[in-house]
């Protein structure tokens, strides 16, 4: 299944992992709409399921 979320002018997205994405490149077409990507990982203590 695939969804494909386009970007807003200041919004956010999180998602939990693993989780296969992609970041596709804003051409020089996009004018004044240009874009900030930032990636990294929240780190979260998880106990053990039995």
């Amino acid at each position: 299944m695939t969804h494909c979320i386009e970007p807003w002018p200041g919004s956010l997205l999180m998602f939990t992992v693993p989780r296969i994405h992609r970041i596709c490149r804003v051409d020089r077409v996009a004018g004044e709409g240009r874009r900030l990507s930032i990636a990294g990982w929240f780190m979260t203590e998880h106990r053990k399921v039995r």
